[in-house]
């Protein structure tokens, strides 16, 4: 998770560049002053970014549209991806229909640091998956201040060898990677047969 903070920050400042370039639009074109307040500052629509450390890929993003709505929110929309990937090994994958990201700041300009994103919202069908492990949900949130990933909607999570539900949402504290499924909980673990005999 700690992986796609930093890469939602990387697009904020990509949402940057495109700010400039907004910007810098003659302004008999644009709406009045009260009018531009009112609007998103930038909207993309297709965006597929790539964040790289040297030639390898660190990261992904892609959704069917992109809008930075001034002064503090990101939303992307559909078709939702983030990925990042550790090392060789090692990957994270988040995709969701929508995702709202709400910061703690005065414009596109003030967006620079992680310690600014306030809260993640995503929406519209959840998948988190890291190595063998997925999680399924409708909708949850992430609230940095805490380091909490949570959600009130049934959960599925699947593994390796298992597979549970809980009723009543979860909570998942990023920082010790600790999970507690809420609610009733159903489900089913299995024994590899090599592991067994010994």
């Amino acid at each position: 998770m700690k992986y796609f903070l930093t890469s939602i920050l990387f697009f904020g400042a990509a949402m940057f560049l495109a700010a400039i370039i907004t910007m810098t639009a003659p302004r008999a074109r644009l709406p009045s002053d009260a009018a531009l307040k009112r609007l998103p500052v930038v909207m993309i629509e297709g965006l597929n970014l790539l964040r790289y450390s040297g030639s390898k890929i660190e990261s992904k993003i892609s959704a069917q549209s992109a809008t930075f709505i001034s002064p503090d929110v990101l939303e992307l929309r559909g078709d939702v991806e983030l990925e990042s990937v550790k090392d060789d090994a090692s990957s994270q994958f988040i995709s969701a229909g929508s995702l709202r990201a709400l910061f703690k700041a005065e414009g596109l300009l003030k967006i620079k640091s992680e310690s600014q994103l306030t809260e993640l919202l995503l929406n519209e069908g959840v998948v988190l998956r890291e190595q063998d492990t997925a999680l399924e949900t409708q909708n949850c949130r992430y609230t940095h201040v805490d380091g909490i990933l949570s959600s009130v909607d049934p959960v599925r999570v699947v593994g390796k060898n298992r597979e549970f539900r809980g009723s009543s949402g979860f909570i998942y504290k990023v920082n010790s990677s600790e999970l507690q499924v809420l609610g009733a909980i159903e489900g089913e673990f299995t024994i590899d047969a090599a592991r067994a005999r010994k």
